[in-house]
């Protein structure tokens, strides 16, 4: 029973710690300072989000148990972590369930855009520029093919690393190069 709760701890500890990855990526001054997201709420949730993507979607589809879980679990910890955001921001409790699920809609649309995109369905920069730019076509959003590619390096470098990187968080998300801004 206790070794269960243990693993379970161990879990979301190991979710918590990847999910503090992403959010540290999308921190990075590079995103707003070249590469042009907005420096604002939207952007930077905008930016988190793409960078909990390429998280969870590089551990789709493979074979070990521990994947799915690390991937279920980042997501509850991104849920929570919207929950005290919006709580330090002064947002009444009764208004913080209505704007979690508001947040979680706008991922899940974002995430299947991407995914979408990865697989060939759809236009990677496309899908860059609506989701993280807010833009109705390309040329409204000069950065998005350089951020695209940045996506997609993003996921094969993760998708490239073994579970047990995840689990042990040794994992980094790449440096986004700042010519391709350009």
């Amino acid at each position: 029973m206790f070794s269960r709760w243990r693993q379970n701890r161990t879990r979301r500890e190991q979710a918590k710690r990847l999910y503090d990855r992403a959010v540290a990526a999308a921190r990075r001054p590079v995103f707003y300072d070249v590469f042009g997201v907005p420096d604002t709420v939207d952007g930077r949730f905008d930016a988190l989000i793409l960078h909990v993507f390429a998280l969870i979607h590089s551990l789709d589809g493979r074979d070990e148990p521990a994947a799915a879980e690390l991937q279920q679990r980042v997501q509850e910890c991104m849920v929570v972590d919207f929950d005290r955001s919006l709580r330090e921001a002064g947002v009444g409790d009764l208004s913080v369930g209505k704007k979690i699920k508001s947040m979680a809609q706008a991922f899940g649309g974002r995430f299947e855009g991407y995914r979408a995109a990865l697989i060939g369905d759809r236009d990677l920069t496309e899908a860059v520029a609506r989701n993280l730019f807010g833009a109705e076509n390309i040329d409204d959003a000069p950065h998005a093919a350089a951020m695209a590619t940045y996506l997609r390096q993003a996921v094969d470098h993760l998708a490239a690393l073994p579970v047990e990187r995840f689990e042990t968080d040794r994992i980094t998300f790449p440096s986004p190069r700042a010519e391709t801004a350009a």
